[in-house]
């Protein structure tokens, strides 16, 4: 996989659409309302979270890189390492990379 393109990213609405651009001002996605299937609100919210997306990634990849370090450190980490959040973490790096730990 590609990496992604860099963060942060910021997005800006109009009447029936959404964008979000990259620090460089260059688009990454583009979300529109159609046949008001879609409410201004749900295309706004949903800019707001894919423009956090490159932030979420790198704060989800440290969270686990720290908690990796405390279950290798720790007499206990065999449990630990099946908690629900952990697993859940790595899941979605692995969604969002592609599989690729690349953040």
């Amino acid at each position: 996989m590609n990496k992604h393109t860099p963060g942060p990213w910021r997005y800006s609405t109009g009447k029936t659409e959404a964008l979000v651009v990259d620090r460089d001002g260059f688009t990454v996605m583009e979300l529109r309302t159609t046949f008001n299937t879609t409410s201004h609100r749900d295309i706004e919210a949903n800019a707001r979270l894919i423009a956090s997306a490159p932030e979420l990634l790198s704060a989800l990849s440290v969270l686990l890189k720290r908690a990796s370090l405390f279950l290798d450190t720790s007499p206990t980490h065999d449990g630990l390492a099946n908690v629900d959040a952990i697993v859940s973490a790595r899941v979605a790096i692995e969604k969002a990379t592609g599989g690729n730990n690349e953040s």
